[in-house]
């Protein structure tokens, strides 16, 4: 009983209550009575055991995360319904708080990689919400997605790609949100495809490469399109990160 009531108090908010008051007529001497309630018959078919509470609950918790995450695919690739940050909070909110953070949904995407592909959106943004998954909800940054079996990325990856340079300083820094005790490593591999920001219809694949040879790659990329140098200072500072933290590996 005491290990079921552990089970729901923690992992999903039950909690189970055995009220007691005090007996007016003996509140001087302090006698605690059990106070009397009038239960409610029930049908034995709609009893529920603690197991099937426990599952029940659950199935409840991996229901909100698909459509927390559903929404959030959402608001972060429309250009109507920007994202912001309040907008983010408000969203894991409502669905919150016990939500599987650090588990691939349905379709094999994660709350921080589609955070950092948010589109029509600012740096600053993206930055704000990373924070507020990795130091508030525990995100890990070493879980990648697993959308296709020939798409792979990490949020370092995604980052780096993408040319932001504030997202992979504070990604390099912090850990798995167990307090910043193991950093990001800077060659974890990928396999994705990107677009170039001076040719939007076109599109860049890496195989099994580091965020270090994405932005390389991207960069390369940008560079044939006719991107100068003032466009390629974002992914510059990026690719310099990621050379001084593997230099420090």
């Amino acid at each position: 009983s005491a290990l079921w009531d552990a089970l729901l108090k923690e992992d999903y908010g039950v909690v189970m209550v055995e009220e007691e008051d005090y007996d007016d007529n003996r509140a001087s001497s302090g006698t605690q009575n059990k106070r009397r309630t009038q239960r409610r018959r029930v049908c034995s078919r709609l009893k529920r055991t603690r197991l099937q509470r426990v599952r029940d609950s659950h199935a409840l918790v991996i229901d909100n995360t698909e459509l927390c995450y559903f929404y959030l695919c959402e608001m972060a690739h429309s250009a109507s319904a920007k994202m912001t940050k309040s907008k983010f909070v408000s969203l894991l909110t409502e669905y919150g708080p016990h939500l599987r953070i650090n588990n691939r949904t349905r379709t094999g995407g994660t709350f921080l990689v589609e955070v950092c592909r948010a589109q029509h959106v600012r740096e600053s943004v993206v930055l704000k919400c990373v924070q507020v998954l990795v130091e508030q909800y525990g995100a890990s940054l070493h879980v990648s997605t697993r959308e296709t079996k020939q798409s792979y990325m990490t949020p370092l990856c995604v980052a780096s790609a993408r040319g932001m340079p504030t997202v992979v300083q504070y990604l390099l820094k912090h850990g798995s949100g167990s307090g910043g005790t193991s950093a990001m490593h800077p060659t974890r591999k990928s396999t994705a495809r990107f677009r170039l920001f001076k040719h939007r219809r076109k599109t860049i694949r890496c195989t099994d490469a580091t965020p270090l040879e994405f932005a390389q790659t991207i960069r390369s990329a940008e560079v044939q399109e006719g991107a100068t140098e003032r466009e390629l200072k974002d992914l510059d500072k990026c690719i310099r990160f990621l050379r001084a933290a593997i230099e420090k590996k």
